[in-house]
């Protein structure tokens, strides 16, 4: 029997368990735990802990948010954890945390495994500047292995330095339970959540414009969309606070939208997931590497930037019956998420080795009891 592990999550200040549970129990996110990392407790030998937002007063935090705003990191929050730091790894989402928890180790020279997910990195501007790209390279090389959502944003991550250990891993948000069915009626709408800056309002305002018969719900905080004076009376901008809302709409609406500008890092695959989820057919972009999370059936792409092409995507959208979700058989949920955690976790700990499909689409989770274990027809060092 493996020894027990402790693991820590270090998550964006905001984020702490306590918190997290607090908007569960308002209904505001899917999952008990941030990202559904709390999972993992259930291998008996991982002990996994999270980290804490501390109190701060109004000139803390404003000390706080200008050192992040100045270093693209949060080092004050990773700071106040570092007591933490010393557990056998630390996993983190973004590389906000990441890039932080990375030069607390470097400064307090602790070799603890860093599992260190980026997502918006190889879309920053700041690797155009050779002194940022010169610091992140000495805080990347920190990294035991960088996991990333996209095959074109681990092409990205090779460039900037291709000895470094970068695997491409599926995302599964927390909606992994079956559907319930039968589905509901669907109505001739458009449902576009999402906040990303990869976003395309634009292109989907203009979509409204020449689809005048369907109704339109951007579902982000509505300081993020400028809507023009022109814009379209069948389009709303709404921010969905609650579980129930957002799949309410996902549940109802005729299709979903995920209008897309060009990136790396697969933007709008959570969406994608929870449309699939819901049986709703989907119109977006081929960019980012998104194509990948979408199964053929469901899936209607047009030509980026060109409202048109979007316009008539949509038209094929609502004419096309709703599609049973394939996301398990895909290793497309959350538990197969954190299964790709704990299994790349146990390889750099020494504990096993790595099994290839960690960066496949197919099914991560055992399909016995009492068998934590990936399957280990094939292996790699």
């Amino acid at each position: 029997m493996r020894r027990e592990r402790v693991i820590f999550v270090h998550l964006d200040y905001g984020r702490s368990e306590a918190s997290w549970r607090e908007r569960y129990a308002r209904g505001e996110v899917w999952g008990e735990t941030p990202y559904s990392y709390g999972t993992a407790r259930t291998a008996a030998n991982l002990k996994v802990g999270f980290s804490v937002d501390h109190k701060e007063t109004r000139l803390g935090k404003f000390i706080r948010r200008i050192i992040l705003f100045g270093l693209g990191f949060d080092l004050v929050h990773a700071w106040r954890n570092r007591r933490h730091f010393q557990a056998d790894a630390i996993w983190t989402h973004t590389e906000r945390e990441a890039l932080a928890v990375s030069l607390i180790l470097q400064l307090l020279r602790l070799r603890t495994v860093l599992v260190a997910q980026t997502i918006w990195l190889y879309d920053n501007g700041r690797l155009r500047n050779p002194v940022s790209r010169f610091a992140l390279l000495l805080l990347i090389r920190r990294f035991s292995v960088e996991l990333v959502h996209s095959d074109v944003n681990q092409s990205k991550a090779q460039e900037l330095s291709a000895a470094r250990r970068v695997l491409r891993i599926p995302f599964g948000p927390a909606v992994d339970e079956e559907p319930q069915l039968p589905y509901a009626p669907r109505r001739r709408s458009v449902f576009a959540p999402g906040n990303d800056k990869q976003r395309d309002w634009n292109v989907l305002i203009e979509a409204a414009t020449l689809l005048p018969d369907v109704e339109f719900l951007i579902g982000c905080d509505p300081r993020r969309v400028k809507l023009p004076s022109s814009a379209p009376s069948n389009l709303r901008v709404k921010r969905l606070n609650r579980v129930e809302s957002i799949s309410n709409a996902y549940r109802t609406s005729g299709a979903v939208v995920v209008p897309l500008r060009p990136n790396a890092h697969a933007s709008g695959a959570t969406v994608a997931i929870e449309a699939q989820h819901f049986g709703t057919p989907l119109v977006t972009a081929d960019t980012g590497g998104l194509k990948e999370y979408i199964s053929e059936d469901a899936r209607i792409f047009y030509e980026v930037g060109a409202a048109p092409s979007l316009a008539a995507a949509i038209e094929r959208a609502l004419d096309r019956p709703t599609v049973p979700s394939d996301l398990g058989a895909r290793g497309l949920t959350a538990a197969d998420y954190i299964m790709r955690y704990r299994e790349i976790t146990s390889w750099l700990l020494g504990d096993s080795q790595l099994n290839p499909i960690v960066e496949q689409f197919v099914r991560q989770r055992p399909d016995t009891d009492g068998d934590d274990d990936l399957p280990s027809s094939k292996k790699m060092n």
